[in-house]
């Protein structure tokens, strides 16, 4: 369905108001259908559809931030001079749609079929593999978690919550405004106060534990809670310009690793990392990024006290996050402070992709196509947050 055909987009959402009021009951638990007011009115109807067409979902305005950059901190655009418009990053999706059929790439628009089966007769029940079509990230998380990996393991997907148990009807229809990013501060979004409070539906912090006393204020849940995020490495621009298709560097994703900055909102929080090639440039960007690995046992405190990283970069001057060993693109690894120097001080090497005929399938990885890129330029970019003052370093230096 195409989201700009408003009459389209209504009838599917004016289907609501035939559910029976037990399933709308349902639905209004789920997030799905809006709450305010209790109802599915045609002022409801209208809000959810004009809604739709300014949200990320709809616009796929995330992926415009981050290649275009802002003066303070410019984008890949930078290294590459192509525009954004003539890319096929704004037309990404998945496979097909919800309902199983293959989704047309040149006729393609965001719309409710991306998620509804049945988008006359929208329902609650999105199958989470409907949203891991396009969130493959945490598809990935999942996926190493079964496989036995055990940072990778999540107490929230454990106890057998699903995408739509924190994510609500104006993360997946928008709320009237436009947004930049999922990452954008104004942006509504799950905090774990929502449940983790007293009165809310799962048990609030502990007040007893000494470094809730010390840090709530001041380090985000994610913080500490955080088992390891993921990301994956030196992506080549040429094969996605050229061919519309993602090649990045080994199996993804890396994992294993933890940032930390210093959220909008002041927190120190957890942050991944995003690393692109286009001929011999490099760019890499770093942004909070938000794990479904939680675990109800915080991390202690020399895992960021006088930690190894914080060490070498006090030794050093200098924190190793990827290294070109023995032909092998390794890292990152650990928890990684991000000092303010970071530009400077945190040390990155890249892969390029050697064969000149990017139609070849890859994946299955193949790291004799890869070798060592020693970049005549490098970008690297911070959206959403700023690295840690040296006065934060300087607390992580000290043993606890």
């Amino acid at each position: 369905m195409n989201v700009k055909d408003g009459n389209s987009v209504r009838r599917a959402v004016a289907a609501v108001t035939a559910i029976s009021l037990a399933t709308l009951s349902h639905l209004v638990g789920c997030g799905v259908v809006p709450t305010d007011g209790g109802g599915t009115d045609d002022a409801a109807i209208e809000r959810i559809t004009a809604n739709f067409a300014t949200s990320l979902h709809g616009t796929r305005e995330g992926k415009r931030t981050f290649y275009e950059g802002t003066t303070e901190e410019p984008g890949f655009f930078q290294l590459t001079g192509i525009e954004y418009d003539t890319l096929p990053c704004a037309d990404c999706h998945a496979a097909n749609f919800a309902d199983g059929t293959p989704v047309d790439a040149a006729t393609y628009e965001p719309g409710c079929a991306d998620c509804h089966a049945d988008p006359a007769n929208p329902t609650a029940d999105v199958p989470e593999a409907v949203c891991l079509a396009c969130h493959s990230r945490v598809g990935a998380e999942k996926s190493l978690a079964a496989a036995g990996v055990a940072h990778m393991t999540d107490v929230h997907r454990d106890a057998g919550m699903v995408c739509m148990d924190c994510h609500k009807e104006t993360q997946m229809h928008g709320d009237g405004n436009t947004y930049t990013s999922v990452q954008d501060p104004n942006l509504p979004r799950p905090a774990c106060d929502d449940c983790h409070r007293d009165g809310g539906t799962a048990p609030e912090p502990a007040t007893n534990v000494t470094e809730h006393l010390i840090h709530m204020a001041n380090i985000d849940c994610a913080a500490c809670h955080s088992q390891s995020v993921v990301s994956c490495d030196s992506c080549h621009f040429e094969t996605e310009v050229e061919e519309h298709v993602k090649r990045f560097y080994g199996p993804p994703p890396r994992h294993g690793f933890v940032y930390l900055v210093n959220g909008a909102d002041g927190k120190v929080t957890t942050a991944s990392s995003q690393s692109l090639t286009y001929s011999d440039k490099a760019f890499i960007t770093i942004a909070p990024f938000y794990a479904h690995t939680i675990s109800g046992d915080g991390r202690h405190c020399d895992d960021c006290h006088a930690s190894e990283k914080t060490n070498e970069y006090f030794d050093t001057g200098t924190i190793r996050a990827t290294e070109f060993v023995d032909g092998v693109l390794q890292g990152p690894s650990g928890l990684i402070p991000i000092p303010d120097d970071w530009k400077s001080s945190l040390l990155y090497d890249y892969a390029r992709y050697l064969p000149e005929d990017l139609s070849a399938t890859d994946p299955p990885f193949i790291a004799e196509n890869w070798e060592k890129l020693e970049p005549v330029e490098e970008l690297r970019q911070m959206l959403f947050a700023t690295p840690l003052s040296q006065q934060q370093m300087e607390s992580l230096r000290q043993e606890r």
